[in-house]
C-alpha cells in the first residue's frame, strides 16, 4: 500500500511539473481564452437571431377564446315610431347576457418579392463577420503566446547567461588567490575582482525578476495556474523554411484575418443596403380561421355555431419618407469606406511583410557572425585565464575578456529571439503556420 501511495505522488510530482511544449501551450491558451469564449458566444446570437427571422416563413397558428357577460347590452333605436298595433319596444338589444367565442386562425407566408431572402442574407453575411473577426482574434492571440513562449525561453537563457558570468567571475577570484597565496598577485587585485562579483550579483536578480514576470504573463495568456511551476519543452530556433516573397504575398491576401474582416465587413454593408431597400417590397400571405361564436342567457353550451374563412392578404408599404433609401445610402457609403481601408491595408500589409523578410535575413547573418565572435571570445578567454595563471595578465583584463563574451552571448539570444518574433509574424501575416 506505502508503495503504491509513493508512486501515484511520483506521477502526480512529474505531472505538476511536466515540461510544456509551444503547441500546448497554444492549445490551453485558445480554449482558456474569454474573449474567444465572447465571440463564440456572438456567432450563437447571430444563429439563432438568424433561426428567427427563418420562422417567420413558416406557417403562424393562434388560438383565442373569450367568454362576456354583458351588464348592459347594447342597443339600438328604431328610427321610427311603430304603429300601435305591433308592441315593439323603444330599443331592440344586439346580444344576450353571455357571448362566448373560440377559434384557431393560421397564417402563411406565400411570396415576400424578395425582402425576406434580403434580411436572411444579411444575418449570414453578418455570421460570416463574426466568424472572420474571432479568427481574426485567434491568429492574434496565437501570436502573442508565442511571442510570451519566445521571451520565457529567452529569459531562461538570459539568467543562465548571467549566472554563467558570475560563476566566471568567481572562479577568477579562486585563480588569484591561489595567485595571492604564492606572491604574484596583490591584495589590491583580489578585493577589485571581489568588487566586480558584488557588482554582478543585482544583474542576477534583476534576470531572476525578468523571468519571473514574462513566465506569469505567459501563464495569464494561457490560463494556467498562477502558483503551478510551468516548464517549457521547446527551443529557440534558428532556421525556418519560407516560401517566395510572391507566394507569400498571396497566401497574405487571400488568409490575413484583418483582410478577410475588411471584405466580409464591405459584403456586409452592401447585403443590408439590400435589405434595408426590400422593405418597401409587398407581402403575399394566406390565411384561414375557424371560429365558433355563441350567445345565450345562460351559461349553455349547445349553441356554438361555427365561422370558418381562408384568403389572401396583400401588405404594399406605399412611402416611408424616403427613410430605407437614406438607410441604404449610408450602407452603400460604409461599404465603400471598407473597401478603401481595405486598400490601405494591404499596402501597410505588404511593408509589414517585407519589413519581416528583410529583418529575417540580417537577424540570420547577425546570428552567424556572433557565433564566430562567441568562438573566438570563448578561445582568448581561454588564453587569457592561462596568462593570468602565470602571471602574464591582469585581473581586470581578464574579467574584461569575460565580460566581452558574456556580452555577445546576450547579444546573440537577442538576436535570436527577435528572429523568431519575426517567424511567428509571417505566421501572423499569412493566417497559418508555415
Amino acid at each position: 500500500m506505502r508503495m503504491w501511495l509513493l508512486i501515484l505522488m511520483i506521477l502526480g510530482t512529474y505531472q505538476s511539473v511536466m515540461a510544456m511544449s509551444l503547441e500546448q501551450a497554444i492549445q490551453q491558451g485558445l480554449t482558456q481564452n474569454e474573449d474567444l469564449t465572447v465571440k463564440t458566444l456572438e456567432l450563437e446570437r447571430l444563429q439563432a437571431r438568424l433561426e428567427s427571422i427563418q420562422a417567420d416563413l413558416r406557417p403562424q397558428l393562434n388560438g383565442s377564446m373569450s367568454l362576456r357577460r354583458y351588464l348592459e347590452k347594447p342597443t339600438i333605436s328604431l328610427p321610427f315610431d311603430p304603429p300601435p298595433m305591433l308592441p315593439l319596444p323603444d330599443e331592440i338589444p344586439l346580444a344576450q347576457d353571455y357571448q362566448a367565442e373560440m377559434g384557431l386562425s393560421v397564417t402563411q407566408v406565400v411570396y415576400t418579392f424578395g425582402s425576406m431572402q434580403a434580411a436572411i442574407d444579411a444575418v449570414k453575411q453578418n455570421m460570416v463577420l463574426a466568424t472572420s473577426d474571432k479568427n481574426r482574434a485567434r491568429i492574434e492571440l496565437i501570436e502573442l503566446i508565442r511571442s510570451a513562449y519566445f521571451q520565457a525561453l529567452a529569459s531562461d537563457r538570459a539568467y543562465q547567461i548571467a549566472a554563467d558570468s558570475l560563476a566566471n567571475a568567481k572562479t577568477n577570484e579562486s585563480l588569484l588567490r591561489q595567485g595571492t597565496a604564492g606572491g604574484r598577485s596583490s591584495q589590491s587585485d583580489l578585493v577589485r575582482i571581489r568588487a566586480d562579483i558584488q557588482a554582478r550579483k543585482p544583474a542576477l536578480v534583476q534576470r531572476r525578476l525578468e523571468q519571473d514576470l514574462t513566465y506569469q504573463y505567459l501563464k495569464v495568456l494561457i490560463g494556467y495556474e498562477p502558483e503551478r511551476e510551468l516548464k517549457l519543452s521547446d527551443r529557440l530556433v534558428g532556421e525556418r523554411g519560407l516560401p517566395s516573397r510572391a507566394e507569400l504575398i498571396q497566401r497574405m491576401l487571400k488568409n490575413e484575418p484583418g483582410l478577410a474582416l475588411l471584405r466580409d465587413k464591405a459584403q456586409l454593408f452592401e447585403l443590408s443596403a439590400q435589405a434595408q431597400e426590400a422593405r418597401l417590397r409587398p407581402n403575399l400571405a394566406a390565411f384561414g380561421s375557424l371560429n365558433y361564436n355563441a350567445q345565450s342567457d345562460t351559461l349553455a353550451t349547445d349553441s356554438f355555431k361555427p365561422v370558418s374563412a381562408v384568403g389572401l392578404q396583400l401588405n404594399v408599404p406605399l412611402y416611408d419618407g424616403h427613410r430605407s433609401d437614406r438607410l441604404a445610402q449610408q450602407d452603400r457609403i460604409e461599404a465603400k469606406k471598407s473597401r478603401q481601408e481595405l486598400q490601405k491595408a494591404q499596402r501597410y500589409l505588404e511593408m509589414e511583410l517585407d519589413s519581416a523578410l528583410k529583418s529575417i535575413t540580417a537577424l540570420k547573418q547577425l546570428i552567424t557572425d556572433l557565433d564566430e565572435a562567441i568562438d573566438l571570445a570563448k578561445r582568448s578567454y581561454q588564453i587569457s585565464q592561462k596568462r593570468f595563471q602565470v602571471g602574464k595578465t591582469s585581473p581586470l583584463e581578464l574579467n574584461d575578456v569575460e565580460k566581452g563574451l558574456t556580452s555577445l552571448k546576450d547579444a546573440r539570444l537577442q538576436a535570436l529571439l527577435q528572429l523568431n518574433k519575426n517567424y511567428s509574424k509571417i505566421d501572423r501575416l499569412v493566417g497559418e503556420d508555415l
